[in-house]
């Protein structure tokens, strides 16, 4: 039931018939460089997909969703916040973590197991401004994905 499945998982294998991409990203192949390829879905994602749809779901491979209870929920979430459909939308399960790296303590962020969801706008600012002006550590290798995602929106 769903309206387009783009199956881009982490391997930068192409797999003939199953519907992969062989999507490059920067540096080795390696969980410590998950950031780059996270980006690499990112932007694919914008770059064949924004005028198509409205939202935009990423999530792990072994994530299980109910297409269906996503959908209804976003349509809420449209008519709630219809006014505001030209400001970006980042819906995911929130946490709090430390990030002594960087000397922030309590930094919240999105939990990416779960997955999380963009709205078109919140994917063209995280394209074309956070990537393009590596803001909040863009070109890094990194596996928290996820913060740097939260931290750019």
């Amino acid at each position: 039931r769903q309206n387009k499945n783009n199956n881009n998982n982490n391997n930068n294998k192409q797999k003939v018939g199953f519907g992969a991409i062989d999507l490059v990203h920067s540096g080795k192949e390696y969980y410590g460089n998950m950031w780059q390829k996270t980006r690499s879905i990112l932007t694919y994602m914008y770059d064949n997909y924004y005028n198509e749809y409205d939202f935009f779901y990423l999530c792990g491979d072994d994530t299980h969703v109910m297409v269906e209870n996503l959908r209804y929920y976003l349509r809420q979430t449209e008519e709630i916040n219809q006014e505001s459909s030209d400001r970006p939308l980042f819906l995911g399960a929130r946490i709090i973590s430390s990030n002594n790296k960087n000397n922030n303590n309590n930094v919240p962020s999105v939990h990416g197991g779960s997955g999380y969801v963009l709205n078109k706008m919140a994917l063209k600012e995280l394209v074309e401004v956070a990537f393009d002006k590596n803001h909040h550590g863009a070109n890094q290798i990194s596996s928290a994905k996820d913060h740097i995602v939260s931290a750019a929106l």
